[in-house]
């Protein structure tokens, strides 16, 4: 079984990762090559009136403001939807908000 383990793992620049930490690294290289490509306009913190530690919650929240965003920036009726990208931090008492970039629709 520490064979089979072993084999999965690769040397990259003297450090081994398993696939796994692979599939992260390319994830991270990848939005990081994408978010400097994109022209951003805005910058957001959201936050809660309430303190939320929920995730579940709170991608719910990102979701819906998305959503209402888009609403009013394309019409109801549109498929259209805003360019943006949001990362979840917790706060100092480990309550949830949010930081976005977003691109201008216009």
């Amino acid at each position: 079984m520490k064979l089979q383990k072993l084999t999965k793992r690769v040397l990259v620049d003297s450090i081994i990762l398993t696939e796994e930490e692979k599939k992260k690294e390319r994830f991270v290289s990848d939005t990081t090559e994408w978010l400097s490509k994109t022209d951003w306009d805005y910058f957001l913190t959201l936050t809660f009136k309430h303190p939320v530690k929920d995730e579940i919650t709170v991608t719910k929240a990102i979701e819906k403001f998305i959503n209402n965003l888009s609403r009013k920036s394309f019409g109801s009726r549109s498929n259209k939807r805003i360019v943006c990208f949001s990362a979840i931090e917790k706060s100092f008492d480990n309550s949830l908000h949010i930081h976005m970039i977003i691109q201008d629709p216009t």
